[in-house]
């Protein structure tokens, strides 16, 4: 195998042989960019975004604020819901929308902030219910209602809203044991 064709097609397996495939962290230039006349450190006019070489030869991309922001990260799931003969879409909580929800289960008494689980299965699917568009169906005063619904149609809508949310167990259990002087006491 000739240098050139090692230098356009990086075996990222293998330690780079010249500067240009190199940053001084060790990070190596994407395949498109090792053959540009351009130190990594350097200020170059084209964005440069090095892949950073793990163990075992897997490169990963450092993300930006423009990659995270193109990203549609909420996913969906279709939640079949015999007791009531159809199925309701759930989506993930956005972060604000997690926040929210954890400060709503925490009640202010005095000085210390106290932990409140009131029908809290009803007050997580309002949030994450939605429809094709990904826009809430029900508002927060809804919960309520809801509430007096059947428990089983209730809880499998819950299940999926706190798994695709990534809301635990050990998460109420933590929110629970730190509420005295909790997060936002001021």
């Amino acid at each position: 195998m000739d240098d050139t064709f090692k230098k356009e097609n990086i075996d990222y397996g293998d330690k780079p042989k010249d500067l240009n495939e190199i940053g001084t962290s060790g990070t190596v230039l994407p395949p498109h960019m090792a053959s540009l006349d351009v130190k990594p450190d350097a200020a170059p006019d084209v964005p440069v975004t090095p892949l950073k070489v793990e163990q075992g030869g897997i490169p990963r991309k450092r993300l930006g604020s423009a990659d995270v922001r193109k990203v549609r990260d909420l996913k969906t799931e279709d939640v079949e819901v015999p007791e009531w003969g159809g199925f309701i879409t759930i989506k993930a909580l956005t972060a604000k929308e997690r926040d929210d929800f954890e400060s709503s289960m925490l009640e202010k008494k005095g000085k210390t902030r106290e932990f409140k689980n009131t029908n809290i299965r009803a007050k997580l699917v309002v949030k994450c219910a939605c429809d094709e568009l990904g826009n809430r169906v029900w508002s927060d005063e809804d919960a309520s209602w809801l509430g007096d619904k059947n428990a089983h149609a209730v809880n499998l809508l819950y299940e999926a809203a706190a798994r695709l949310s990534g809301i635990t167990e050990a998460d109420a259990d933590e929110l629970e044991g730190n509420s005295p002087g909790a997060v936002g006491d001021a």
